[in-house]
């Protein structure tokens, strides 16, 4: 199987990454990891998955864990429920994205003998701050109140990743993503 894992913080563009490089390669296989979560969640408790009923900037309350302990915890049960699903599409390529894909976890995959490459898509604090303005509607103060978190998320994901993306915009941010995975589908 081959799969591009797209990780980065609330609001850098994964999702949005995620349809135009399926768009622009063919692919019919684009899975948001928030999706799959709120749908296991359908399907359990929060005392028997208690990370699952969590975001990522704040599992590490949970268990009284440091701040990036805590989001690998959360990390390691949500992509837990995306193993099940990579190794039924064998012949498949799979877009995936969510701040939990992060590249130790593509690293599993690839260890495990899938093809992977990963992104990692990041904005700066300002235009996070932004970002979370214009979506308050959506989740009011949830990602304003946690930006100290989801900025410490961040810089993890920065550290951590060979394959840092400014998301600059819609049409730069592809270009720079196509240039990363376009030896996938060749």
């Amino acid at each position: 199987m081959k799969a591009v894992m797209i990780s980065g913080v609330p609001g850098t563009g994964k999702t949005t990454l995620g349809y135009r490089l399926a768009l622009h390669f063919g692919i019919d296989k684009v899975l948001s990891m928030d999706v799959v979560k709120n749908v296991v969640k359908g399907f359990t408790s929060p005392s028997a998955a208690p990370h699952l009923f969590r975001d990522s900037h704040e599992a590490y309350a949970h268990d009284g864990k440091a701040m990036i302990d805590g989001y690998l915890m959360h990390a390691a049960a949500v992509n837990a429920l995306l193993i099940p699903t990579i190794n039924q599409l064998k012949d498949s390529i799979v877009i995936a994205e969510g701040v939990t894909l992060h590249a130790e976890f593509a690293n599993e995959l690839a260890i495990q003998g899938h093809e992977v490459r990963h992104l990692n898509l990041w904005l700066p604090r300002e235009n996070l701050t932004e970002r979370y303005a214009q979506k308050s509607k959506l989740r009011p103060d949830a990602w304003t109140m946690n930006l100290d978190r989801i900025m410490e998320i961040q810089t993890y994901l920065l550290e951590t990743s060979d394959s840092n993306i400014h998301s600059d915009g819609v049409s730069a941010t592809l270009e720079k993503a196509v240039t990363v995975i376009e030896d996938l589908f060749n």
